[in-house]
C-alpha cells in the first residue's frame, strides 16, 4: 500500500517492499523505494550484487547489495561520500566498478555498456548543457549523439517536450531558463 510521505508527492513503500530496496554504501547510504507497479513474475528492473569501487586506494562502495523492481521509484540516501553519486554512475554505464556486478533490465552494465546506457537517462545535478543553444537546439543535438534516425528526432523531441511542459520555451535560449 502505497501513502504520502512528503509535500512533493514523494510516497514511502511499505516494510517489505523497502527491505528489498535498501543497501549499505561505504558510509551507510541507503536506497529506498516505493512500489507503483510490479509483476512478481519480471525480474528486477536493477540488480545490484557485492558492488564495489576504488579510486586511488579509497573505497567508495564496498559489498554494496540491492534490487529495484520494475515500476518502482527509489531514491539514494545518505550522507555526503556515502556513495550514492558513484552508484548513480555505475548504474548508467558511466563508470565502471571495481568488484561485484551491476544489471539493468537484466543487462549486465559492464559486459552491455552500450545497451544499458541506451536504457538509462542520468542527469548529474550539474546538467551537461550547452547554455548557448535554444532548448530545441540541445534536444536535437542529444538525439543526434544518440543515434536517432531524422523522423525518430521529430517524434521524440516531439513527445518530449510535451511530456515534460516544454513547448513555450523551446526557441528560448538555454543558458537564459531557470533552473
Amino acid at each position: 500500500q502505497e501513502r504520502p510521505a512528503g509535500a512533493k508527492g514523494e510516497h514511502r513503500a511499505g516494510a517489505s517492499e523497502r527491505s528489498r530496496a535498501q543497501s549499505s554504501c561505504a558510509q551507510g547510504c541507503r536506497a529506498q523505494g516505493s512500489q507503483v507497479t510490479s509483476d512478481p513474475r519480471d525480474a528486477p528492473m536493477v540488480e545490484v550484487r557485492s558492488l564495489g569501487r576504488r579510486f586511488a586506494g579509497t573505497e567508495a562502495l564496498a559489498g554494496v547489495d540491492f534490487e529495484v523492481p520494475r515500476g518502482a521509484l527509489v531514491g539514494l540516501l545518505g550522507p555526503n561520500g556515502a556513495g550514492k553519486t558513484t552508484c548513480m554512475r555505475i548504474l548508467a554505464g558511466i563508470l565502471a566498478p571495481t568488484g561485484g556486478e551491476a544489471r539493468v533490465d537484466a543487462l549486465a552494465v559492464s559486459r552491455d555498456n552500450a545497451a544499458v546506457r541506451r536504457r538509462v537517462g542520468y542527469l548529474p545535478e550539474g546538467a551537461p548543457l550547452y547554455p548557448e543553444l535554444r532548448v530545441s537546439e540541445q534536444l536535437e543535438f542529444v538525439a543526434r549523439l544518440r543515434g536517432l534516425s531524422r523522423r525518430q528526432r521529430r517524434e521524440e523531441i516531439g513527445r518530449g517536450v510535451e511530456r515534460c511542459g516544454l513547448v513555450d520555451v523551446q526557441r528560448r535560449i538555454v543558458g537564459q531558463l531557470s533552473k
